[in-house]
């Protein structure tokens, strides 16, 4: 500031002298200094010592002004640039070594800074040795130019050729790989390519100025790249790169200009990765974080957005592809309106961009709704614009609607295009030959179409998502005969990889819900062309696979230990990472769905490539799987639209006996299944109809096939898929009737969530702990339950050296659950979890502790044993879970069950187990069995009552 004043002082009394020195004035002048007199007449002034007239140029009526903000600002910049100068130094430093390493860029340079002093000479050189003549003016114009020059040409000059330059380059570069046109042998993703390069060069030397505009640089040629050809792997550097550009601290002026500017093209680009990121691996979470970023943007951009580098229309279109995305996932009919206001008031701003977003939106609104006029938007729009697959889906629908064979021939002529633009290596390349096997197979083309969908399942430069779609609809297009066989086991083989290892379990739940019914489908279509044990062997790899993913993680390290022990310590550290609870109870559970997440997806990524490693096949044969039968028959009950069979596991035959089940539809299986989830309770008269359909459509034709290979315990296990895991296999019988057969009085079941389940548990070593009783009376806007202190009261009569819980807490059960070798829970339950006094015991939280040797567990609580409707094949139940991850017995419910009843059912089982001395947990399937049968006697025609008890387990 006060070198400020003082140049604009200085500035001042210089131009009030140049005024008075230089004229021109009305009247003569006397100059008492120069003893000369300024003579009107003839323009100058008469020195009166020698009789010389001198003319002087006069000055413009700004130059006052001039010579006042001149002093101000050149005093002020030198101070501020002297300042700027110590306070980065190092950078000065940098840019003046690197500027000795480049003596001609700094000799061009310096040539083109001469070449621009010397213009306004050879311009104006009589007027500039006027104004220099004058002392003042010289010594005035000396200081605060030469100030500027020096600092620009010892500073700044430096940091242009190092800098400067090579950024304007950079940019240029950037320009000119955008424009350049793609295709086969056109180079563009080499020129990409090559800029991406160079912005890493430049974002990572010594000089670590302008790296949000590096970063913004490196960020727009990887999203083409992107575009231009998928990997998951070109993500993970701009997810790093994206968000640490925009965390980058401006270092000077320029930079912070730069950053200002480039801000919400990064911000756009690194949404756009965010959402890439959830179409290659599912983590949902990258969803919200897009919209999180591009929600402020879009709603109310900043004053100055129109100076930036990106476009208003290019946030709107990209969160309209974020909110479609998530409806999608979730269903959320908020989010899709949402999408198509967007894309709609983008459409008045850049319609042709805008057009295909709009072609997918009304697509979706169609399958939504129905409306008509929602699918003639789509074909309307679509056919104004580019190819795009939304526009041959529409046109497909409408076929299928109206049999119009002008929309199927354009159809056809669209995908063949699209296939031919869109080859190999472009992220689209999967969907366009989907669409095009779509629109072969309404031609009647179905080898045609069977060939594209083969390719696009193999195509790895595609979404796993897209992929899978393309098995599945193989799988769809068989019709149950060999093509059938091929897709829907493609597809099984596609779930694990899908719902992989790095995702959260609520991501792996949810896309795991997409895809409902794969795998019993491909056991089906195994079944019709007679590969029966093919059928188990898919049905076991694509079942439970979440609870597989976590299982791999906690054997993995084990399996590598011999094998390679520093291999087996990286894999304990990733393990030690990826196994860490997962409840969002931290103090920022929203925080995990940031940097959380990419950390997760790398270190799962790690995890899966060190595993290959290991050579082990995740298949397991049929032969292995056979060995669950050793102590009894496992019947496989697996349902789909095609068919309806069980499977019979017996351990002294190479093939699996094959019993169909005709007279089951899967349409009817599904009802039943959805009646038995009925939260208002109606569960008699539901079992009143099933319950002997079960036995003459089900049990008959099993017991007729098993009968001969029973043992004397009369052991036999379900394992049921699809709508089966809904329903109580063992209620089967005729009930309604006094003495009627009942499949309880044949046979004694347990159940297993799949055969591999039933062999680890079979093998499960038990260690000496101790024993835990939870009693939780009183919850949380949930009614009391009378009995709880009894049902503890009975479990501790048993085992008086349990440690009991009363009232429970959910830090507690999860603390004593780590030395419990037998549990007991008397308590409200839901899909949610154990509820007790404070809170709920979460599934996640029980998956997370991981209870090796545990040997008993008793759930005897609400609905414990009921399948999530919407992931049947995958066991996301209490009962299921402790079982797969930790106890080896498991008694659960299929629904709920009076206080009372579940007393009585308690205080048969432990009598069963402790009958012959000390506590038997080998004797739990024989203890349930007694316990439905005591309750049966009791009341014979409340079915509910005591068919809601199972045992899983060996």
């Amino acid at each position: 500031m006060g070198a400020a004043v003082g140049g604009g002082v200085w500035g001042r009394g210089v131009a009030r002298h140049r005024v008075f020195r230089s004229g021109p004035h009305e009247t003569s002048v006397y100059d008492a200094g120069r003893n000369a007199l300024f003579d009107p007449a003839r323009g100058g002034w008469l020195d009166l010592d020698t009789g010389q007239v001198h003319r002087y140029a006069p000055d413009s009526p700004l130059m006052p002004y001039m010579f006042l903000f001149l002093g101000a600002g050149c005093l002020a910049f030198l101070v501020l640039a002297l300042n700027w100068v110590v306070g980065h130094r190092q950078l000065v430093g940098y840019t003046w070594r690197a500027c000795l390493r480049r003596p001609l860029d700094i000799t061009v340079l310096l040539g083109f800074w001469a070449l621009l002093l010397a213009v306004p000479y050879l311009a104006k050189g009589d007027v500039i040795v006027a104004v220099l003549g004058d002392p003042p003016t010289a010594v005035f114009l000396g200081v605060t130019l030469g100030a500027v020059l020096g600092v620009t040409l010892l500073v700044y000059l430096p940091w242009i050729v190092v800098r400067g330059l090579p950024t304007i380059v950079l940019m240029l570069r950037l320009v000119r790989a955008k424009t350049a046109p793609s295709g086969p042998g056109a180079g563009r993703q080499d020129a990409l390519r090559d800029v991406v390069r160079r912005a890493e060069v430049f974002r990572t030397d010594a000089g670590h100025d302008l790296d949000s505009l590096a970063g913004l640089v490196r960020a727009e040629a990887f999203i083409d790249l992107l575009t231009d050809q998928g990997s998951d792997t070109m993500l993970d550097d701009l997810l790093r790169d994206g968000p640490a550009a925009l965390d980058a601290p401006p270092r000077h002026v320029v930079d912070r200009l730069m950053f200002a500017l480039g801000r919400p093209a990064v911000e756009v680009n690194v949404a756009r990765a965010f959402i890439l990121r959830y179409e290659w691996t599912g983590a949902a979470g990258n969803l919200d974080r897009a919209i999180a970023v591009l929600d402020p943007l879009a709603a109310k951009p900043p004053r100055w957005f129109w100076l930036t580098l990106t476009d208003r229309s290019v946030v709107c279109r990209t969160l309209a592809w974020a909110l479609k995305d998530r409806y999608e996932l979730r269903a959320d009919r908020a989010d899709l309106d949402r999408a198509l206001d967007l894309v709609r008031q983008v459409s008045g701003w850049d319609p042709a961009r805008a057009r295909g977003r709009l072609v997918e939106l009304e697509l979706i609104r169609y399958r939504a709704t129905g409306d008509p006029a929602a699918l003639a938007a789509a074909v309307g729009e679509g056919r104004r614009g580019e190819p795009d697959p939304g526009t041959v889906v529409a046109l497909l629908e409408r076929f299928d609607r109206d049999g119009d064979s002008q929309d199927l021939d354009e159809a056809r002529e669209l995908a063949e295009r699209l296939v031919e633009t869109r080859g190999p290596g472009h992220p689209l390349h999967a969907v366009c030959l989907t669409v095009r096997a779509r629109a072969l197979d309404a031609s009647g083309e179905r080898d045609a179409a069977a060939q594209c969908l083969r390719e696009a399942v193999g195509d790895s430069s595609s979404p796993l998502q897209t992929r899978l779609a393309a098995a599945v609809g193989l799988g769809e297009l068989g019709a149950g005969g060999p093509l059938s066989v091929e897709g829907y086991a493609a597809a099984v083989e596609l779930l694990p990889q899908m719902a992989w290892i790095g995702l959260r379990r609520d991501d792996q739940r949810w896309l795991l819900s997409r895809w409902q019914g794969v795998s019993t489908a491909a056991a089906a279509a195994a079944i019709a062309e007679g590969r029966v044990a093919y059928a188990v062997e898919v049905l076991e790899h694509g079942r439970a696979v979440m609870w597989g993913q976590l299982a791999r993680l906690r054997t993995g390290v084990e399996a590598a230990g011999a094998a390679d022990p520093a291999l087996a310590r990286r894999l304990a550290e990733i393990r030690a990472e990826l196994d860490m609870p997962d409840d969002g109870t931290g103090p920022d559970p929203g925080h995990r769905t940031g940097a959380d997440v990419e950390r997760r997806i790398r270190l799962g990524r790690e995890w899966e490539q060190l595993a290959a490693q290991l050579s082990e096949s995740e298949r397991t044969g049929y032969r292995e799987l056979a060995g669950a039968a050793d102590h009894g028959p496992v019947v496989v009950v697996n349902a789909s639209p095609l068919r309806c069979d069980a499977i019979v596991l017996l351990p002294d035959r190479d093939e699996p006996l094959l019993v169909p089940l005709d007279r089951l539809d899967h349409d009817e299986l599904v009802e039943w299944a959805r009646q038995s989830a009925d939260p208002d309770g109606r569960h008699q008269a539901m079992l009143n109809v099933i319950a002997p359909r079960l036995w003459t459509d089900l049990a008959v034709p099993v017991l007729t096939a098993l009968r001969p290979h029973l043992k004397a315990d009369r052991r036999i296990w379900w394992c049921p898929t699809g709508p089966f895991t809904a329903l109580p296999i063992h209620a089967a019988g005729q009930h309604t009737r006094p003495g009627g057969p009942a499949l309880l009085d044949e046979v004694v079941s347990s159940y297993t969530p799949t055969i591999g389940a039933l062999l680890r548990s079979a093998e499960r070593a038990v260690t000496a702990r101790g024993r835990l009783v939870v009693a939780a009376p009183q919850t949380l806007d949930r009614p009391e339950l009378p009995e709880v202190a009894q049902e503890a009261a009975e479990f501790l009569r048993h085992f008086p050296d349990a440690v009991p819980l009363d009232p429970a807490h959910v830090a507690d059960v999860l603390t004593r659950l780590r030395d419990a070798r037998w549990a007991h829970f008397a308590c409200h339950a839901d899909a949610a979890g154990l509820a007790v006094a404070d809170g709920v015991v979460s599934l996640d939280q029980l998956a997370d502790l991981g209870l090796p040797g545990a040997e008993f567990c008793y759930l005897s609580a609400c609905s414990t044993a009921a399948p999530d409707p919407r992931a049947y094949d995958e066991a996301i139940h209490l009962a299921a879970l402790l079982h797969l991850q930790s106890y080896t017995h498991v008694v659960g419910t299929l629904w709920e069950v009076d206080s009372d009843k579940a007393l009585d059912a308690a205080r048969e089982v432990y009598r069963t187990l402790t009958a012959h001395g000390p506590p038997d947990s080998g004797r739990a399937a024989q203890a349930v069995h007694n316990a439905a049968q005591t309750l049966r006697q009791a009341a014979p025609h409340t079915v509910d009552v005591w068919s809601s008890l199972l045992h899983i387990g060996p």
